[in-house]
């Protein structure tokens, strides 16, 4: 696997699980979906996210505050 997406919810009430399992049916993709349930704040989704990945080399994206997922690109 060249790489993984992990998704950690941290009990959102935006509709994120929601949004990624109609992504991971409709594209076939390997993501993971890590869902608390209920806020244990950054640090907790964070620990979950890294604790539960496979990857040698890890990216963390915080989507409600990432002005574009285009800049991961250039990294």
């Amino acid at each position: 696997m060249l790489h993984q997406i992990v998704v950690v919810d941290d009990g959102s009430t935006d509709r994120t699980v929601d949004v990624v399992v109609l992504f991971m049916a409709k594209e076939n993709s390997p993501v993971k979906l890590l869902s608390l349930g209920t806020n244990r704040g950054k640090g907790g989704a964070v620990k979950c996210g890294v604790t539960r990945s496979s990857g040698r080399y890890i990216l963390m994206v915080l989507l409600h505050i990432c002005d574009s997922l285009h800049n991961i690109l250039y990294m």
